[in-house]
């Protein structure tokens, strides 16, 4: 983030929308840059989505160019009086996508049984990026996708 004109490299291609998980001070930049890279475009601006345990830090301002929030902590927090567009997932939701990439290796089968997975707290992080790493490279392959880290 630190590079001029990231965001503008980023979105250098058209797309629909724009998701971030969890990393509200990305977000938060990005999503300024996006609002005033597209002010007074004649492009639709993307859609700006956000995924993230709750939502305590924000303020009325964010809904200048914040269009949707994933969030898995319901809590009543409007205290400012302001409504987001916001949709309650729970964690369901991550469990079922951790259970799925767990099932992509044989590596890992043995942990998801009946219903159960039996992943250590200490080493759920590093078996997670290791098996998206996976998912990702082989997808990529499949489907003749660069490399690169955004598409």
């Amino acid at each position: 983030m630190r590079k001029q004109g990231w965001a503008e490299e980023l979105l250098k291609d058209d797309f629909s929308g724009i998701i971030t998980f969890d990393n509200d001070l990305l977000m938060h930049r990005l999503y300024k840059e996006v609002d005033a890279d597209y002010a007074g475009d004649d492009l639709p601006k993307p859609f700006t989505m956000f995924y993230t345990k709750d939502f305590m830090d924000f303020d009325y301002r964010d809904v200048n160019y914040l269009d949707q929030i994933f969030y898995t902590i319901g809590k009543n927090i409007f205290e400012q009086g302001v409504r987001y567009p916001r949709t309650h997932i729970g964690f369901q939701g991550l469990y079922n996508a951790f259970e799925f990439i767990l099932k992509q290796d044989p590596e890992f089968l043995d942990l998801v049984k009946d219903d159960k997975m039996y992943v250590p707290v200490e080493v759920m992080r590093s078996i997670s990026e290791e098996m998206v790493y996976r998912l990702r490279t082989k997808a990529r392959a499949q489907l003749s996708i660069s490399k690169s880290p955004c598409l």
